[in-house]
Protein backbone atom coordinates (compact mmCIF):
# COMPACT_ATOMS: atom_id res chain seq x y z
CA UNK A 1 0.00 0.00 0.00
CA UNK A 2 0.74 3.70 -0.82
CA UNK A 3 -0.28 6.93 0.73
CA UNK A 4 0.15 9.94 -1.32
CA UNK A 5 -1.59 13.14 -1.28
CA UNK A 6 -4.70 13.87 -3.50
CA UNK A 7 -5.47 16.94 -5.18
CA UNK A 8 -9.07 18.16 -3.64
CA UNK A 9 -11.05 18.04 -7.17
CA UNK A 10 -10.17 14.57 -7.82
CA UNK A 11 -11.97 13.31 -5.15
CA UNK A 12 -15.42 11.93 -6.58
CA UNK A 13 -14.44 13.24 -9.93
CA UNK A 14 -16.44 9.76 -11.12
CA UNK A 15 -19.36 11.95 -10.71
CA UNK A 16 -18.21 14.53 -12.93
CA UNK A 17 -17.33 12.05 -16.14
CA UNK A 18 -13.43 11.88 -15.42
CA UNK A 19 -11.30 8.71 -13.36
CA UNK A 20 -8.10 10.98 -12.13
CA UNK A 21 -5.03 8.98 -11.17
CA UNK A 22 -2.23 9.51 -9.07
CA UNK A 23 1.02 6.77 -9.80
CA UNK A 24 -2.17 4.27 -9.66
CA UNK A 25 -1.21 0.66 -10.56
CA UNK A 26 -2.81 -0.14 -13.88
CA UNK A 27 -4.27 -3.02 -12.74
CA UNK A 28 -6.40 -0.82 -10.49
CA UNK A 29 -7.29 1.31 -13.11
CA UNK A 30 -7.65 -1.40 -15.91
CA UNK A 31 -10.65 -2.51 -13.38
CA UNK A 32 -12.42 0.73 -13.32
CA UNK A 33 -12.49 1.04 -16.77
CA UNK A 34 -13.44 -2.24 -17.01
CA UNK A 35 -16.32 -1.04 -14.45
CA UNK A 36 -17.43 2.02 -16.66
CA UNK A 37 -16.65 0.66 -20.18
CA UNK A 38 -19.34 -2.07 -20.58
CA UNK A 39 -17.04 -4.77 -21.22
CA UNK A 40 -14.26 -6.34 -19.35
CA UNK A 41 -11.04 -5.06 -19.95
CA UNK A 42 -8.03 -6.93 -18.63
CA UNK A 43 -3.87 -6.73 -18.28
CA UNK A 44 -1.35 -9.11 -17.62
CA UNK A 45 0.05 -9.43 -14.77
CA UNK A 46 3.63 -8.61 -15.72
CA UNK A 47 1.41 -4.65 -16.85
CA UNK A 48 -0.46 -4.49 -13.76
CA UNK A 49 1.94 -3.01 -11.38
CA UNK A 50 3.18 -0.18 -13.74
CA UNK A 51 1.98 3.06 -12.35
CA UNK A 52 0.07 4.79 -14.00
CA UNK A 53 -0.90 9.07 -13.83
CA UNK A 54 -3.74 10.78 -15.64
CA UNK A 55 -7.16 11.37 -16.19
CA UNK A 56 -9.81 9.26 -18.18
CA UNK A 57 -12.73 10.52 -19.52
CA UNK A 58 -15.77 8.24 -18.52
CA UNK A 59 -18.44 10.28 -20.29
CA UNK A 60 -21.20 8.60 -22.84
CA UNK A 61 -19.99 8.38 -26.09
CA UNK A 62 -15.69 8.70 -25.11
CA UNK A 63 -13.81 5.38 -25.14
CA UNK A 64 -11.83 4.91 -21.78
CA UNK A 65 -10.35 1.84 -23.32
CA UNK A 66 -8.73 3.85 -26.36
CA UNK A 67 -7.55 6.84 -23.98
CA UNK A 68 -5.97 4.10 -21.61
CA UNK A 69 -4.39 2.63 -24.60
CA UNK A 70 -3.01 6.41 -25.72
CA UNK A 71 -1.90 7.28 -22.43
CA UNK A 72 0.08 4.16 -21.73
CA UNK A 73 1.21 3.04 -25.44
CA UNK A 74 -0.34 -0.47 -24.84
CA UNK A 75 -2.54 -1.94 -27.60
CA UNK A 76 -5.89 -3.66 -26.92
CA UNK A 77 -6.94 -7.40 -28.07
CA UNK A 78 -10.47 -8.21 -28.29
CA UNK A 79 -10.96 -11.82 -27.17
CA UNK A 80 -14.58 -12.52 -27.47
CA UNK A 81 -16.45 -9.92 -25.17
CA UNK A 82 -13.08 -9.36 -23.28
CA UNK A 83 -10.65 -6.88 -24.35
CA UNK A 84 -6.79 -7.47 -23.08
CA UNK A 85 -4.33 -4.88 -22.70
CA UNK A 86 -1.00 -5.95 -24.08
CA UNK A 87 2.60 -4.58 -24.95
CA UNK A 88 2.65 -2.27 -28.29
CA UNK A 89 4.82 -3.42 -30.95
CA UNK A 90 7.68 -0.33 -30.04
CA UNK A 91 7.45 -2.15 -26.29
Amino acid sequence: MEITAQATEAVGSWRRGRLVYNRAPLGLVVADVSRYAGRRVEIRRDLANRRFSGVITIEPGASAIDTLKQLTGLDARVEGSTVRLVRGAGD
